[in-house]
Parts: structure tokens; C-alpha cells; sequence
């Protein structure tokens, strides 16, 4: 029983996860500005 949980619970997590990244994804994909702004400041980490 706890094995099934434990699943449920990485199952949920991972879902999650997808979730915001498509929600943050089409975000940025919808404000032009706000992904060159955000590809701008990786590419300044990045150096």
C-alpha cells in the first residue's frame, strides 16, 4: 500500500511539473517581449 502511494504521489509531481511548464511555455510564447527578455538574460548567465 505505501509503494502505491509513494507512485501516486511522483505521478502527481510530475504532472505538475509539465503543467507549469506548458502554462509558463505558452506564456512567454504569447508576450513576445517577455521571451526575448527572458532568452536575453539566460544568454547574459550563461557568459
Amino acid at each position: 500500500m505505501r509503494k502505491r502511494t509513494i507512485l501516486l504521489i511522483v505521478v502527481l509531481s510530475i504532472f505538475l511539473v509539465m503543467v507549469s511548464v506548458i502554462v509558463l511555455g505558452g506564456y512567454l510564447w504569447v508576450n513576445g517581449d517577455a521571451k526575448e527578455e527572458y532568452t536575453n538574460t539566460t544568454i547574459i548567465e550563461d557568459e
